[in-house]
């Protein structure tokens, strides 16, 4: 018998046929926490299953300090590899299994120290005139 299907729900059959296990993504964070609403949206774009832990649950909270997190969130555990913050150059080399690309930074020029200058030292506060008349 032919059935009639939708684009839409064949690519939902699909995504659920997906093994899971092929990318094993864990992120700790919170709601309130604009990173890691940026991460989840992220992780969701480029359509990878993960599974989201809220630190406002205390269990939560305890599992990932026993992962290794330090208390920064987004805390997130890709293929055993360990990241804090929302960075998408290591998310992206912890899903491709190489390392993240750093950009070059450039060298930072320090201003030598003068050792003559000295602070700029205030002048004396004279005090007001008097407005009484001048003693005769």
């Amino acid at each position: 018998m032919l059935r009639w299907v939708s684009w839409g729900a064949l690519a939902f059959g699909l995504l659920l046929a997906a093994p899971a296990a092929a990318q094993d993504v864990t992120v700790y964070g919170a709601d309130w926490c604009r990173n890691c609403r940026m991460m989840r949206a992220y992780l969701s774009l480029k359509g990878i299953p993960y599974t989201w832990r809220d630190t406002q649950v205390p269990a939560n909270l305890q599992a990932m300090k026993a992962a290794g997190g330090t208390g920064g969130i987004p805390f997130w555990i890709i293929q055993g590899r360990k990241g804090v913050g929302f960075d998408r150059a290591a998310i992206d080399g912890a899903l491709g299994g190489r390392p993240p690309a750093r950009a070059a930074q450039p060298a930072r020029e320090v201003p030598a120290k003068r050792p003559w200058a000295r602070p700029k030292r205030r002048p004396a506060v004279r005090s007001r005139p008097s407005l009484r008349s001048p003693a005769r």
